[in-house]
């Protein structure tokens, strides 16, 4: 087997495992509201296997799955990581950017159209993944009319909800390739540029220091070290603790949580 091989085998068996993970994660979500919407005493034996057959297809799939990836991944371990070629261009550009006096239009062309293909891409798979969480959390008639999902509703609503993970996915993966397709074009761009003012007799700007992805993101991200910043996340958190505190309260959350550590203590454990 080819190293190429073995690098499309595990980039496919990861790539199925994450997907697989969340749609599992959620049915497994759905399951237990369900559950948990039957109200005092709900989470019995009986009831909880139920529910657990309805998505059982799914988890076994995810197991087995996650058996042969990790057999693969222990077989055919990864080689010593290394900087990715997305890595590597995003330095360079930043690099060849700097030793420009200033970017050229054809250049800035292409920084806009991956400013508006990230944010078109961010919005696109939120809708997707808004949508097949539709499917799985609410109500929604299904439109079947005959075999085996007719008679196995979640099922329905997995392979609903899969379809729209799947479309987000393939929106992702399609952006990814356009951005690195974009910096190519304008690392061409830059490096032309570089070329022609070396022949106008136009020296190049000298780059003060190393640029690495950490210096981009650095620059970048410089306000997560703002005082201010850190003291709004702070608060935001502590505010949204005291309301999901507060609701809990009010729903009756902590009442059945008590209940819950009664029941374990005195029928479990045998205190009481």
């Amino acid at each position: 087997m080819t190293e190429k091989t073995k690098n499309n085998i595990k980039k496919w068996l990861a790539l199925f495992i994450t997907v697989w993970t969340v749609v599992v994660g959620v049915a497994f979500i759905v399951q237990v509201w369900r559950i948990y919407a039957h109200g005092d005493n709900a989470f019995t034996t009986e009831r909880i296997a139920s529910h657990f057959r309805q998505i059982a297809v799914p988890v076994y799939i995810w197991l087995a799955a996650v058996i042969v990836g990790g057999a693969f991944f222990c077989i055919y371990p990864a080689p010593t990581a290394k900087v990715t070629p997305y890595v590597e261009m995003k330095c360079t550009l930043a690099r060849l950017s700097k030793r420009l006096p200033v970017s050229t239009d054809e250049m800035k062309k292409y920084q806009k159209q991956r400013f508006v293909a990230c944010i078109a891409c961010v919005v696109a798979v939120v809708a997707c993944v808004a949508v097949s969480l539709v499917y799985m959390l609410a109500d929604v008639k299904l439109s079947a009319m005959g075999g085996f999902l007719a008679e196995h509703k979640e099922a329905e609503r997995i392979l609903r909800a899969l379809v729209w993970f799947v479309a987000a996915l393939v929106l992702a993966v399609g952006t990814a390739y356009f951005v690195d397709h974009s910096y190519k074009k304008e690392i061409a761009i830059a490096k032309a540029e570089l070329a022609e003012n070396a022949k106008k007799g136009i020296k190049a700007q000298a780059s003060a220091e190393k640029t690495t992805l950490k210096s981009i993101f650095a620059k970048k991200f410089a306000f997560v070290h703002n005082k201010w910043f850190v003291l709004g996340v702070r608060v935001a958190i502590a505010v949204t603790s005291v309301v999901f505190i507060i609701t809990g309260i009010f729903n009756g959350g902590m009442k059945a949580v008590l209940y819950k550590a009664i029941t374990i203590c005195s029928q479990c454990i045998g205190i009481g």
